[in-house]
This record gives structure tokens, C-alpha cells and sequence, in this order.
């Protein structure tokens, strides 16, 4: 239990949402934080930063033509990402290992 409390502590409301998450075990709560990508605004804007930097260049003229948002929810349907939301435009994502 006081193991569960530091972890907590230490990574607050999404280290508990976190151990849920996981139904309730700390040592892949733990190891989740190895693979946290980062806390976005939307998945949407993940997908769009993950793009730009490791995909093709996305020319200017078909900019808008791209949906950030169903990309990101691809990755997560497909299992690649998961995500914690916290609160409004608070998006923490989660590669799966």
C-alpha cells in the first residue's frame, strides 16, 4: 500500500488513473511510463506531430486535406496507443508495448 501511495504521490491523478488503467497493478503502471509519448491536446494533435516528425513532408496545397483526428484514433483502434485523459485538451498518450 505504500508503494501505491509514493507511485501516486509522485505521478498524482495520472498515475492513479494509470493503476486503474492496468486494473490495479503497479508494476505496469510503472513500466507505462516508459513508453509515455506525451501530453497533447487532442489525439488528433499527436497523430499530426508524430507525422510531421517522422512521415513524408505533407505538401502545402493538401494540408487541410488531412484528418488528424481519425489518424490518431487509428493508432489507437489498431492498438498501437493508448491514451489517459485527465481533462479538457489534456491528452496523455501511451505507446503499447
Amino acid at each position: 500500500m505504500c508503494e501505491l501511495a509514493d507511485f501516486i504521490e509522485q505521478h498524482g491523478r495520472l498515475g492513479a488513473r494509470l493503476y486503474g488503467h492496468f486494473e490495479d497493478s503497479l508494476d505496469e503502471a510503472r513500466a507505462a511510463f516508459d513508453s509515455h509519448a506525451g501530453e497533447f491536446r487532442s489525439l488528433g494533435d499527436f497523430a499530426e506531430e508524430i507525422m510531421r516528425e517522422t512521415g513524408p513532408e505533407i505538401p502545402d496545397a493538401l494540408q487541410y486535406y488531412v484528418d488528424w483526428e481519425s489518424m490518431g484514433r487509428d493508432l489507437e483502434l489498431n492498438g498501437d496507443v493508448f491514451t489517459i485523459t485527465l481533462g479538457f485538451d489534456e491528452v496523455h498518450v501511451f505507446w503499447n508495448r
